[in-house]
């Protein structure tokens, strides 16, 4: 099972991550890779590879868009007053910025469904309040990404409905028959543990004074001396709540992003004559995000046509045996494996349904500890994958300078 296509590449994948090869070139590297040890040709897999990227075009349009929508609100202001008016709410106390950011990150996921969207807008002008108050960044990662993941995995509401309603139809798939409300009944205990890694994140593991220099953050350049509304700021609020309002009504983030920077030109809040720098800038915080996403598209295409993921589950099938906790515990690390791979909790669910439903009958685990394997197997993925929009979303936010 170790020389399984699917564990080599992405192994691969992340020890070149972690000789800090960038991005772009470690998932095409792992994608041939795939290809190769399971018998395909370059030529092949490169086909299989780009045919394959249009699988996250929506995604990697929303996220230029976004960009520059993020710089054109930052250019009016309103989101440095809003970190002033955060900054005085954090009373000079890291750790309860850092809670207020997962707070926020958790409505991003339910209350008001954007996702990620907030982030571009909303980090950069705090990075100097972080610098002030000499806070490790990777503890703001973390809050981030917990907001990010841990509402939609506990709670049937916004994207945890969605993500809810696929692990319930992929069970029912596989012959196993569970009702909607017994999801969040089983996965509460998922939220806790992530509540626990949140404050050990925080309180202890990234604890410590790190210092950052202060740097020029683009779209975050032009700061203006004042302390209350105008009516610039008024019309960019309005502008961002458009977007968010249209995302919502027709599930569209690119049209929502497109008629907020609309209303804020015909608003003149945003010059006709600004636009193509704001698309350049918005370009610089998140064309390179995009596009990560449409290769990892692409990759995901390559790991699925390998035809490999079958040969995992038969090798768990054959190692585990008859024990529940060895059983438990390989499923996690195979589906570990799959969803870094893939970078996405939501499209991998099909698969680890696949592998997991028959295995945990033939070991005779209970529906709850079935529903809380998959669920758990698809977030540990997904937080972890260097080609998830949960983490290149909080990279883009926190590395904007």
């Amino acid at each position: 099972m170790i020389l399984n296509p699917v564990i080599i590449s992405v192994t691969s994948m992340l020890i070149l991550c972690l000789l800090k090869l960038n991005i772009i070139l470690a998932i095409l590297i792992a994608a041939l890779i795939a290809g190769i040890t399971s018998g395909m040709g370059l030529k092949e897999t490169m086909d299989i590879l780009i045919g394959g990227m249009g699988g996250n075009s929506e995604t990697a349009l929303s996220y230029i868009l976004l960009g520059t929508l993020a710089v054109a609100i930052n250019s009016t202001g309103v989101a440095t007053l809003l970190a002033k008016k955060i900054s005085k709410v954090v009373s000079g106390k890291k750790w309860i910025l850092a809670l207020f950011i997962a707070a926020i990150a958790c409505c991003s996921q339910n209350v008001i469904p954007v996702h990620i969207a907030f982030i571009p807008i909303l980090i950069p002008p705090l990075l100097k309040l972080m610098n002030k108050l000499k806070m490790d960044r990777r503890s703001m990662a973390c809050a981030l990404t917990f907001g990010l993941k841990a509402p939609y995995i506990v709670l049937p509401v916004g994207f945890g409905l969605i993500f809810h309603n696929i692990i319930r139809d992929q069970i029912r798939l596989n012959k196993l028959d569970i009702e909607l409300g017994q999801i969040w009944r089983a996965t509460w205990i998922l939220g806790v543990a992530m509540v626990i890694g949140l404050f050990i994140a925080v309180f202890v593991s990234y604890a410590k004074p790190r210092e950052y220099k202060d740097l020029n953050i683009k779209g975050v350049e032009k700061e203006e001396n004042f302390e209350k509304m105008r009516g610039k700021h008024w019309l960019t609020i309005a502008a961002a709540i458009l977007a968010f309002a249209i995302q919502i009504y027709t599930g569209s983030l690119p049209l929502g992003a497109i008629v907020a920077i609309a209303f804020m030109t015909a608003t003149r809040v945003v010059k006709w004559n600004e636009i193509d720098e704001l698309v350049s800038k918005g370009l610089g915080i998140m064309g390179m995000i995009a596009f990560i996403m449409l290769v990892a598209a692409g990759y995901a295409n390559v790991i699925r046509e390998t035809g490999a993921i079958g040969t995992l589950v038969n090798g768990v099938v054959n190692i585990v045996g008859g024990s529940k906790i060895m059983g438990s515990f390989i499923m996690l690390m195979v589906g570990l494996f799959i969803t870094m791979g893939i970078g996405t909790s939501f499209g991998t669910i099909p698969i680890l349904a696949v592998i997991y439903v028959p295995l945990c009958v033939e070991l005779g685990i209970s529906i709850p500890g079935t529903i809380v394997l998959i669920a758990c197997a698809g977030a540990l993925g997904d937080a972890g994958s260097p080609a998830s929009d949960s983490t290149l979303g909080p990279t883009a936010g926190l590395n904007a300078d």
